[in-house]
Order: structure tokens, then sequence, then C-alpha cells
């Protein structure tokens, strides 16, 4: 995905009316002109605590994170 689309999906993500996923950043490799959304979202677990997993949105079917 290319650095505007990154940015359309992280806008998106960081206005969407939920709690359970934040956005970190928008992180691009400029060599390989691949940009890649490290998020986290929050799992519900047992009992009261709840956890945040880490989440990386990539291009779809790239298979690598770079």
């Amino acid at each position: 995905m290319d650095r505007h689309e990154a940015e359309r999906r992280a806008t998106a993500i960081r206005n969407a009316p939920v709690d359970w996923i934040q956005v970190q950043a928008v992180e691009g490799n400029q060599t390989a002109n691949a940009y890649k959304i490290p998020c986290s979202y929050k799992q519900q677990a047992t009992g009261l605590v709840s956890s945040w997993t880490p989440l990386w949105i990539t291009t779809p079917g790239n298979g690598s994170m770079y």
C-alpha cells in the first residue's frame, strides 16, 4: 500500500467510534515503497482484565511486513 492509502486507513481507524483498536503510527520502508500501520486491539480476557494485542495492517496478500 502506498503512503496515501496507509494514511487514509489510519485516519479511518482513528475516527471510528470504537475503543477497542488504536493506531500507533504509519511506518514506511522507502526502499520497498511499502507502508504498514502498527495497531493494537483489545481482546476480552477472563475476568475483568482485558489485554492489548499488536496488529500490523499491511497490503493484502503481501505476506511480509516489508
